[in-house]
C-alpha cells in the first residue's frame, strides 16, 4: 500500500514537471535499437514493436516480444541500451524519455543524450508513473534541452530473480522531443499510452509485475530522493 501511495504521489507531480514535452511526436517509431548485451533469443528492436499501435491506436497482440539483456548466473555491473533516430529525424532538442519494464527491472537507471555518436550524459531523474505503468526521463526539468540523435538508457544494479538468473528487459521505449523543437520531428500520436487511450498494453501482466518490483527497488535505492 506504501508503494501505491509513494507512485500516485509521483504521477499527480508529473503533469507538472513535463508539461513542454510534445507528446504528438514518436522519436522511437522505426528507430534502430543496439544494446551492450542482449541475450541471443532477444533483439533490441523489440523494444520499439509498439511505436506502430502507439501512433494508430491499433490494439497490438499479447505477446508482443521484449528485449533481454544477456542472462547469466552472473549479473553485468551495466547495461547500455540506445535507441537512434539519425535516419528519419536527425537531431532534435530532447525533452522526454520513458520506457517500460518487461519482467526483470533494474536498480538504478540513467540517461545520456547522444548526438553524432557522442553520448551526454543528464541528471534526468527516474519518475515512476502510476498511471500509465512507465518510467519518465525528463531532461528538459533540469534546465537542458540537448540537441540529439539518439538516446542512451544505461542500467546498474541489477539482481537476480527467483531463478537465480540475472539479466534486464525492456517491454517498451519512446522518446518526445521539446514542443518548441518539434516541428517535422517524429510522428502524431493517437493515445497517451502504448496502445492509444483505450486498448490495453501488450504483455500487460508481465509489465506490470517488472514495473511494481521496479517501484519498490527504486524507491528502496533512494533514487527518486
Amino acid at each position: 500500500m506504501k508503494v501505491s501511495i509513494i507512485t500516485m504521489t509521483l504521477a499527480a507531480s508529473l503533469g507538472s514537471a513535463l508539461a513542454a514535452t510534445d507528446y504528438s511526436k514518436y522519436l522511437t517509431l522505426n528507430a534502430a535499437c543496439t544494446a551492450s548485451s542482449t541475450d541471443p533469443t532477444s533483439d533490441p528492436n523489440n523494444a520499439v514493436l509498439d511505436g506502430t499501435y502507439e501512433t494508430t491506436g491499433a490494439t497490438p497482440p499479447g505477446n508482443l516480444p521484449v528485449w533481454k539483456s544477456k542472462i547469466s548466473a552472473t549479473c553485468e555491473n551495466s547495461v547500455d541500451f540506445t535507441v537512434d533516430w539519425t535516419a528519419k529525424y536527425g537531431a532534435v532538442s530532447l525533452s522526454t524519455v520513458r520506457f517500460e519494464w518487461g519482467t526483470r527491472p533494474a536498480g538504478m537507471v540513467t540517461l545520456a543524450a547522444v548526438n553524432a555518436g557522442a553520448a551526454t550524459p543528464t541528471t534526468a531523474k527516474l519518475v515512476a508513473n502510476a498511471t500509465d505503468g512507465y518510467y519518465y526521463l525528463n531532461v528538459e526539468s533540469t534546465g537542458s534541452t540537448p540537441m540529439a540523435t539518439g538516446a542512451k538508457l544505461t542500467f546498474t544494479q541489477l539482481k537476480a530473480g527467483a531463478d537465480g538468473m540475472c539479466y534486464v528487459d525492456l517491454a517498451d521505449i519512446d522518446a518526445y522531443p521539446t514542443t518548441s523543437g518539434a516541428a517535422g520531428a517524429g510522428a502524431p500520436a493517437t493515445g497517451g499510452t502504448t496502445t492509444g487511450t483505450t486498448a490495453p498494453k501488450s504483455g500487460t501482466t508481465s509489465v506490470v509485475a517488472g514495473y511494481v518490483f521496479a517501484a519498490v527497488a527504486i524507491l528502496a535505492s533512494g533514487y527518486l530522493l
